[in-house]
């Protein structure tokens, strides 16, 4: 059996290593201070290094809600 999270779930799960991996992989930079479409291709690149819990077939709503509360 498989179990997927919501993306409000995985994101809460995953919140702080969402941001310290965007934050190594922008040379410091923090994800508020990412334009757009850096800061997707970074939520993309950790989503596929940490698949666990994410539905295949949704992962682009995966990646907009991390956008999406990340810069808020």
């Amino acid at each position: 059996m498989y179990l997927t999270l919501s993306p409000f779930f995985y994101y809460l799960a995953n919140q702080q290593y969402i941001e310290d991996f965007i934050t190594l992989e922008s040379d410091g930079k923090s994800p508020q201070m990412l334009c757009y479409g850096k800061l997707k291709y970074l939520v993309d690149k950790y989503i596929q290094k940490n698949s666990h819990g994410v539905d295949e077939h949704n992962i682009e709503k995966y990646s907009e809600y991390i956008c999406k509360h990340l810069t808020n």
